[in-house]
């Protein structure tokens, strides 16, 4: 594929709402086998996010491979190198499934760790001169993160109080903050599996942004046959539409009929959940977001650099409205200019 189809395959969808619910893990798209449990996996997270894309089609977003965590640092478990790691983290990984098993209400049958890792980090409160290591808990169900965490701070786990770190972060913000994604901005993913059915065409809503009737566009339609994504005009704001004729093949879900097709259980997982115009499925790993990441020093930051990052997408929705950069503020009266303050100092000296 040439490198502009591939650059054109990158599926953008905006954070309206999102959620989480448990299901059955569907194979290869879902962790379905956990070492530390031995076995199978009997359910999982899914993170659900309903939004429209770019064109303006609304959108429902099933995101696999998220697991909810917490940290523990390896002074309190006596772990002070890599070599002790494995031993160590699985002796905690165990205290911690008996004890919320022992403390649950749904029988033993539920399974809670997923697995544990060491990492290295800096911790946030305080001064800290350098990072330090820490056991990284991953667990299945969200709510289970601050039943953990009271179980640990109780001294139930171990037989000890150890102090848990980032457990009081929501499951979703968790997720959002990992992959710098922020509510009302847009999801970049570089793949995606399309459920069943698909639209054959689309038509997109007349906006009046000017608040007056009659001045709706006649490109309210945009087909297979007509649209061109960098078509002059109006013509579905040159944003992709996803349609039958436009989405490749191996970005949707085999039907029944075709070779190769999931097995009933499984098409059962991928039916649709939502009247949304599309619906589909994606993994953690094909998030495209974190590579925006940005790393800079205030110090070393220009003025024209903005840091709040979350209002980037509203910065570019009002430059794609306007067309314009970012237009000169007026001075504040109440405010002396940089340079007669500069003028007022060397005047002192």
């Amino acid at each position: 594929m040439a490198d502009s189809q591939s650059d054109s395959n990158v599926f953008s969808v905006r954070i309206v709402s999102i959620d989480y619910y448990m299901a059955p893990p569907i194979p290869d798209l879902d962790i379905c086998y956990s070492s530390f449990q031995g076995g199978k996996l009997n359910e999982v997270p899914v993170i659900r996010i309903y939004g429209s894309t770019p064109a303006g089609q609304k959108t429902c977003l099933h995101i696999h491979r998220a697991l909810p965590y917490l940290y523990v640092p390896c002074e309190d478990l006596l772990l002070q190198s890599n070599q002790q790691g494995d031993a160590r983290t699985h002796l905690i990984s165990r205290a911690i499934e008996k004890a919320l098993k022992l403390k649950g209400n749904t029988g033993s049958k539920r399974q809670h760790v997923h697995d544990c890792s060491l990492v290295r980090a800096r911790k946030f409160y305080g001064y800290h001169s350098s990072e330090e290591l820490f056991a990284k808990i991953y667990l299945y169900y969200p709510h289970d993160v601050s039943r953990a965490a009271n179980l640990l701070l109780g001294g139930a786990v171990l037989d000890k109080s150890l102090q848990p770190y980032e457990s009081h972060i929501p499951f979703l913000l968790q997720f959002l903050v990992d992959y710098n994604l922020y509510g009302m901005g847009h999801l970049h993913v570089s793949n995606l599996k399309f459920r069943h059915p698909v639209p054959n065409a689309f038509s997109r809503r007349k906006a009046n942004y000017n608040g007056q009737s009659g001045q709706g566009t006649d490109n309210a339609a945009c087909t297979s046959a007509g649209f061109q994504a960098d078509s002059s005009g109006d013509a579905c704001l040159g944003s992709r539409v996803w349609i039958s004729s436009t989405i490749p093949d191996d970005w949707m879900w085999k039907c029944p009929s075709q070779p190769d097709a999931p097995s009933d259980q499984d098409i059962r997982l991928v039916r649709r959940q939502s009247t949304c115009e599309l619906e589909g499925d994606i993994t953690v790993d094909e998030i495209l977001n974190q590579q925006l990441k940005m790393y800079s020093s205030l110090s070393q930051t220009h003025s024209d650099v903005k840091m709040v990052r979350s209002l980037i997408p509203i910065w570019e929705e009002e430059y794609e409205r306007t067309g314009m950069h970012d237009t000169a503020m007026p001075p504040d009266p109440g405010k002396p200019l940089p340079e007669d303050v500069l003028r007022t100092l060397a005047l002192w000296t």
